[in-house]
């Protein structure tokens, strides 16, 4: 059911109105709510869950008691065009707490030392920043209204749960869709650069080797886990795409699943994805939980609608930020090798979570 503006704007703000999501596709220029009114949200510890099921689904890093699963039942589906412009007031940004530099670093060596004595692949080690913002409360929809004008090629939601509390995220990394039938998409995204001329430059003469083996890496090793899954699949070529101030190296990947394969199998096989855990996965998700210092939560997790007609539309949770009436948290990290440098690495993660303060100290 299409709505305009201010009727979506009021049934966010509805006092009562249960759970709720918004999300835009990238390239679109339409987005959807998905409310919660009479049905129960679905909470769950393990992804046979989202099988046949429909709404919106949220997905943390790692399963737990603290941090489960949960679809927002779909009582309402309502689409609205995106607005041409749309800017958050500046404001300025304090910080509260953040992973100090000297803790990354130890964090980092630790990481270094695992990969180096060949317990890892990669390893994706990632911090959090949290800082108070001035003057008037954040507004969920006036967040995700300004994330989708800021960044018209990136998959962007919102969602605001009793569970989960508020979550916005402007994320390039697709984790898994439907195209027909039992055809799936999906990607492998690594390696990041500044964006510029020379890093989006399709023959990616500037990118270092050390970007493209990871790039590499985390095909491959995608390509290993969709074997299981599929009966056929297509490869692309590695080819750059913006995300932000940033930009990272894209391989797709189309396959077809066998025969009554369900998405929890799906979800099983893909999360988490080389590109926000390590490899091998299993190993690497116990490690970094233990050694990160902090919980992820929703962070490099996944989202996205499951839609009444049977489509799928899931996305990495990156760059991504949690918020409450005058607080941003922001997560970001950054795929090791075991050339990988720690100064440098710290950078990218600086850059990353641009992406989400750029929102809030752009002038409109």
């Amino acid at each position: 059911m299409r709505a305009s503006l201010n009727e979506i704007e009021q049934l966010v703000g509805q006092p009562g109105r249960g759970a709720v999501a918004l999300y835009r596709l990238p390239d679109d220029n339409v987005f959807t709510l998905v409310l919660q009114r009479q049905s129960p949200l679905v909470v769950a510890q393990a992804y046979e869950a989202v099988d046949g099921a429909k709404g919106y689904v949220v997905a943390p890093f790692s399963l737990s008691a603290g941090t489960p699963l949960l679809v927002v039942p779909g009582d309402e589906w309502r689409v609205c065009a995106c607005p041409d412009r749309f800017s958050l007031a500046s404001r300025g940004l304090s910080a509260v707490s953040a992973t100090s530099r000297s803790d990354y670093g130890r964090t980092f060596r630790r990481c270094r030392d695992a990969i180096r004595q060949g317990r890892f692949g990669k390893l994706v080690l990632s911090r959090c920043a949290t800082y108070r913002c001035a003057d008037e409360p954040l507004r969920l929809f006036d967040l995700f209204l300004a994330a989708c004008c800021a960044y018209p090629h990136q998959y962007v939601a919102v969602w605001d749960t009793p569970l989960t509390g508020s979550w916005l995220v402007a994320t390039p990394e697709k984790l898994l869709s439907t195209l027909d039938g039992h055809e799936w998409q999906t990607m492998a995204l690594a390696g990041t650069m500044d964006w510029n001329a020379q890093s989006a430059h399709p023959e990616l003469r500037a990118w270092s080797a050390k970007n493209r083996r990871e790039q590499r890496f985390v095909t491959d090793y995608l390509c290993d886990r969709i074997d299981a899954v599929a009966d056929s699949r297509r490869v692309g070529t590695p080819y750059p795409v913006r995300a932000g101030n940033v930009a990272h190296l894209r391989t797709d990947v189309t396959f077809r699943s066998v025969p009554a394969c369900p998405l929890s199998r799906l979800l099983r096989v893909l999360h988490p994805t080389p590109a926000v855990c390590g490899v091998p996965r299993e190993e690497a998700e116990r490690f970094l939980v233990q050694t990160e210092g902090y919980d992820r939560r929703y962070y490099a997790g996944f989202s996205g609608p499951l839609k009444p007609d049977g489509g799928v539309s899931l996305y990495v949770s990156l760059r991504c930020m949690q918020f409450e009436a005058d607080r941003i948290r922001c997560y970001a990290g950054g795929g090791l090798l075991a050339e990988s440098e720690e100064e440098a690495e710290w950078h990218e993660t600086q850059r990353k979570m641009r992406t989400m303060l750029d929102l809030f100290e752009k002038q409109p």
